[in-house]
């Protein structure tokens, strides 16, 4: 993975350079590929040069912002995924598995969603795609496999997301880096 720049994971705080990054302390340096630069990069353009037919492109450069993206953990990976996926040009949703808490009963209920769907649902070229984010040492449940077995006997893709880097390496593989 390579890097040509490093965010602090904390707002502001810096560390000695003698110190390794890593994901797992939040007060050291987090790596960022190259890949999610590209990303910021790619999404920074679109924001401000073609989405809602290029209103925002004439905004003087000292109050256009840049979204940060990073791979640092599951929800931060997906969301960056996501953005992958739409500058794109897929349609893509990201699946709620989480059930909401009810005031009046006093208990989760469920969201409804099938078990073991996978964290983002898109389509790509008239392709499905079904892509899960597993972070650390996460791995796939009995439902989630028996849902990728599904997918893929339909004839649809699936991917098990464990990075950015690997995400945009399968995804140039599959599609042809479009």
């Amino acid at each position: 993975m390579q890097t040509i720049r490093k965010r602090p994971t904390t707002q502001g705080r810096q560390r000695g350079a003698s110190e390794k990054s890593n994901y797992k302390d939040n007060n050291k340096f987090y790596k960022i590929p190259i890949s999610l630069i590209e990303l910021e990069r790619l999404y920074h353009q679109w924001y401000y040069e073609k989405r809602d037919g290029g209103k925002l492109k004439n905004l003087p450069e000292k109050v256009k912002t840049v979204k940060k993206f990073s791979d640092k953990d599951a929800n931060s990976l997906t969301s960056a995924i996501k953005a992958w996926l739409e500058l794109h040009g897929a349609a893509v949703s990201r699946i709620n598995v989480f059930g909401t808490y009810d005031q009046k009963l006093k208990r989760y209920r469920h969201s409804g969603s099938t078990k073991g769907v996978s964290d983002l649902i898109a389509v790509y070229q008239g392709r499905y795609i079904s892509i899960e984010v597993k972070f650390g040492r996460d791995v796939l449940s009995p439902q989630q496999i028996e849902y990728k077995r599904s997918v893929e006997a339909a004839g649809a893709l699936y991917y098990v997301a464990h990075n950015f880097s690997d995400f945009v390496t399968w995804w140039d593989e599959t599609f042809g880096g479009h």
